[in-house]
């Protein structure tokens, strides 16, 4: 298995614009598993409990997880915006 910034950049590189046809892949839910296996690898190596969420290209969610004691402070609405770059 790869590390987990291995993953991390994988999955950034299975979200992408495919211009020629105008399409955009969406994510799968073994795929935004990998991907929250990873980022939760790395909160416990960091000692830090967190919310991972996992969206596709349009900013829809895929998958989510609240690791044990996470903070809950932003909503999930909060966390699409930030995936769809508009958060304010």
């Amino acid at each position: 298995m790869l590390e987990s910034k291995g993953r991390l950049r994988q999955f950034a590189e299975i979200i992408w614009w495919n211009k020629r046809k105008k399409e955009i892949l969406m994510v799968t839910l073994n795929e935004a598993r990998r991907v929250i296996d990873a980022a939760e690898k790395k909160a416990q190596e960091i000692g830090q409990p967190m919310n991972i969420a996992v969206a596709d290209a349009r900013g829809n969610l895929v998958a989510h997880i609240r690791m044990d004691e996470a903070w809950i402070g932003r909503t999930l609405r909060h966390m699409i915006l930030d995936a769809r770059g508009q958060s304010k």
